[in-house]
């Protein structure tokens, strides 16, 4: 299953946990250069309020990450 989350800017800080292993292709949201990601379970990204969010699309069949928001 392909699921895409569209681009945007953050709107608070996000700290995103992968829950299992994943791949996904990331388009950068100045230069669109395409991206493969590999995430680990376990991994944990942060991110700040108002960056760029680029668009995400899983190339994997489980779902990307769970993202909580403060």
């Amino acid at each position: 299953m392909r699921s895409v989350r569209e681009r945007g800017v953050r709107a608070t800080d996000q700290l995103i946990v992968f829950l299992d292993d994943c791949r996904y292709e990331r388009i950068d949201p100045v230069t669109g250069e395409k991206t493969i990601r590999d995430r680990k379970s376990g991994d944990v990204i942060w991110h700040d309020k108002g960056e760029d969010a680029p668009q995400l699309t899983n190339v994997a069949r489980n779902r990307i990450a769970r993202s909580w928001s403060s």
